[in-house]
């Protein structure tokens, strides 16, 4: 059913395809009711919905009888969390698989990244043939790690939640995923490392996410979970502008902050990729005021919260409600198409 492009066609032929459909899940030993059929087949589960009104009128429509199917648990956990497919691993199976292998190295593949950033590229070398100054180069220094810390931070969270999309639509076995997983986590990390910083029309967008279409492998559908994040999700970018050494504070912000405001991904639709990008953007607010944090801490040399409000001789949560307030603006000026 996922790729059922039901608006096309007609309400007869989309009730058949349905009722054939669950006909065909029933063959296959599934357990239907509701609650079973709304977390591991959502998309179905949505439109026999708008269809036939209740999930029972559906099941009476193919001739089940819904009070029987509500007692078929076979294959059902109710503690499993929204949108994990029966084959998705316990937890312990999850820790295990998330410590093995090409995942357990990426801890240090992020040490060695932040590592590589104090040390390459030098001062000189990036504002060799400009006018920019060292005080800005190392403001921007400071941005680019923080930035790539978010960056890496939501590319593992994304993984993660792709992990059991994939395993579930696309039919990829868990060493697959693991490989695919920790291969697209490498290039970004590898990207950040290549990309040329110096050059003010440069676009880390767009060169990550030719890196993302030319070296990762497509799934089945033509589509790969980076490269949907990269267009549908991470680069939500209002007015068309792009993470550039020329105006990087300004954009880094932008770019970060653009995801929290925008809608155009929001919606309820219990679908897996809205729980996903659900998900996905409930963490960037947090991310979005430590960088705002960073734009103080630069300002006035602090390394702490409390150092910082020290030096402008206020309480902690006086300053936290400064940056909701640069937040608020920020997302006003957004607003705008600013």
């Amino acid at each position: 059913m996922r790729e059922l492009v039901y608006e096309r066609w007609s309400s007869e032929k989309v009730v058949s395809k349905i009722m054939s459909h669950i006909k065909e899940l029933k063959k296959n030993g599934e357990p239907l009711n509701s609650k079973h059929a709304q977390i591991n087949h959502s998309r179905l589960w949505r439109i026999a919905w708008d269809y036939f009104g209740f999930w029972d009128n559906v099941l009476k429509a193919v001739g089940l009888d819904p009070d029987i199917e509500r007692k078929a648990k076979k294959g059902f956990n109710p503690s499993r969390p929204l949108g994990r497919s029966k084959l998705a691993p316990s937890l312990e199976q999850e820790t295990l698989l998330l410590k093995k292998g090409n995942i357990a190295k990426l801890t240090s593949v992020m040490r060695e990244l932040r590592k590589s950033l104090k040390q390459s590229p030098t001062i000189q070398e990036i504002s060799q043939g400009s006018s920019t100054s060292v005080k800005q180069v190392n403001e921007w220094l400071v941005y680019r790690d923080q930035l790539i810390t978010a960056y890496m931070k939501l590319a593992k969270q994304l993984a993660t939640d792709n992990y059991y999309y994939y395993l579930n639509n696309y039919g990829y076995t868990s060493e697959k995923l693991e490989d695919f997983i920790a291969k697209g986590y490498l290039l970004l990390s590898e990207s950040f490392e290549q990309f040329d910083w110096s050059n003010s029309n440069g676009s880390f967008t767009s060169y990550l996410r030719s890196v993302f279409e030319t070296q990762l492998e497509k799934s089945p559908f033509g589509t790969n979970p980076y490269a949907e994040s990269l267009d549908k999700v991470m680069f939500v970018s209002r007015g068309g502008r792009e993470i550039t050494f020329g105006d990087a504070v300004a954009v880094s912000k932008d770019d970060v902050f653009d995801l929290i405001v925008s809608n155009e991904y929001s919606s309820n639709e219990p679908t897996v990729k809205n729980r996903i990008l659900s998900t996905y953007l409930k963490q960037l607010p947090r991310i979005f005021k430590e960088i705002v944090l960073w734009d103080y801490r630069i300002k006035y040399q602090a390394k702490t919260d409390h150092e910082m409000a020290k030096i402008l001789n206020i309480e902690v949560s006086q300053l936290y409600s400064l940056k909701n307030v640069a937040i608020r603006k920020l997302k006003a000026i957004n607003a705008k198409g600013a």
